[in-house]
């Protein structure tokens, strides 16, 4: 009727965890530049729309930037060259934007940025001079420099917007128009 020990048995689930977290990684993250893939921003971007919808005062942009030329880097350059040129970009604009913001890649030479947190069109205006700013700045491959331009374009959020494809969509539109 009483215990006479216990009985304890451990196992190490390291190499599982770790093993779990590359899978979610990979799932959501882009395997050349490390960022958010577009899975993961619209996530984010759902999440900011949530936000928007039950504190009035929320204000958030969407920005969608495709690089010019890009292909042409690749054909006359190279694909590796492009390559470097993308992760070159990436490092940029994540220097542009706050901790608060997302930047992803939505894949090819397209990236994406949430900017969280504004209070008018009048905060997003100096980030997107941050970025042509960091876009002038020519990425070095082998003994060559790349540089690029970008056509760019921002939504504000309002409530018109009921889903995150429809921003996006909205930033697409503007982009295609610059």
């Amino acid at each position: 009727d009483r215990a006479l020990g216990r009985l304890l048995v451990v196992h190490d689930v390291t190499e599982r965890s770790l093993l779990e977290k590359s899978l979610r990684d990979q799932a959501l993250t882009d395997s050349l530049t490390g960022l958010p893939n577009r899975l993961l921003f619209m996530a984010r971007l759902e999440n900011a729309i949530h936000r928007a919808r039950r504190q009035a005062d929320e204000l958030f942009a969407v920005i969608v930037l495709d690089l010019d030329r890009f292909k042409f880097i690749n054909d006359t350059i190279g694909h590796l060259a492009g390559d470097v040129l993308l992760e070159g970009v990436a490092a940029k604009l994540k220097t542009c934007v706050r901790e608060v913001d997302s930047v992803a890649r939505m894949g090819g030479d397209e990236f994406m940025i949430l900017l969280n947190d504004i209070t008018s069109y009048r905060d997003v205006l100096p980030i997107l001079e941050r970025i042509k700013e960091e876009l002038r700045v020519p990425v070095r491959f082998r003994k060559q420099d790349i540089s690029t331009t970008a056509s760019i374009g921002v939504v504000l959020w309002d409530d018109s917007y009921h889903d995150p494809d429809d921003m996006l969509r909205a930033a697409d539109t503007a982009m295609y128009q610059a």
